[in-house]
């Protein structure tokens, strides 16, 4: 027994329609989320630029007497609601200090850059779980077994672009009677 003969046409039909108006209800809220993001992010972009053009002005009518206590007097009085002005310079050239909490937000700032927007995994380079490193490895297997596989057939264009692509990228690939070793340049 088909389903077509379970649901009526009227119900099949009733049914296209709600699924047509679902799919357009979803592409329209993900179109409208997609262009609320993108005004937010023109907003801070056009904020941002506002104040930095307001920060040069006043650095530039203090040309002569300019120092980090200027750039602190403006940063007090020309606040805006979470933004944040840290002079690094200053503490790279000992003229200011961190505190335990500035450090801590830092950490928190290259963690949220770094991990959650780039995806580097810290993990991996603090020598963490082995685990994460095995889909890595097994690509490079593959692409060696592949290079292996082409000089068996004696095409050498294929063995030589993966061997010398792998070469520039840091791996150093050892040809052995068993097959290959391969390790990354340190």
């Amino acid at each position: 027994m088909s389903i077509s003969r379970v649901i009526s046409f009227s119900q099949r039909l009733f049914l296209s329609v709600l699924l047509l108006f679902l799919s357009f209800a979803a592409c329209f809220l993900i179109y409208q989320y997609q262009r609320e993001k993108a005004f937010r992010i023109e907003v801070l972009n056009t904020r941002l630029q506002s104040y930095n053009i307001q920060m040069y002005e006043a650095l530039t009518e203090n040309r002569h007497a300019w120092s980090d206590s200027i750039l602190t007097r403006y940063t007090t009085f020309h606040t805006m609601p979470d933004l944040r002005v840290t002079i690094i310079n200053s503490v790279n050239d000992g003229k200011a200090t961190l505190t335990q909490s500035d450090i801590d937000e830092l950490k928190d700032l290259f963690t949220t850059y770094l991990v959650d927007i780039l995806g580097i995994r810290t993990d991996i380079a603090a020598g963490g779980d082995t685990q994460v490193l095995e889909p890595f490895e097994k690509a490079v297997d593959l692409l060696l077994q592949i290079r292996k596989e082409s000089k068996e057939k004696k095409d050498w264009a294929t063995s030589d672009l993966i061997r010398n692509r792998l070469a520039e990228i840091g791996f150093d690939v050892k040809d052995t009677k068993d097959g290959f070793e391969w390790s990354l340049r340190k």
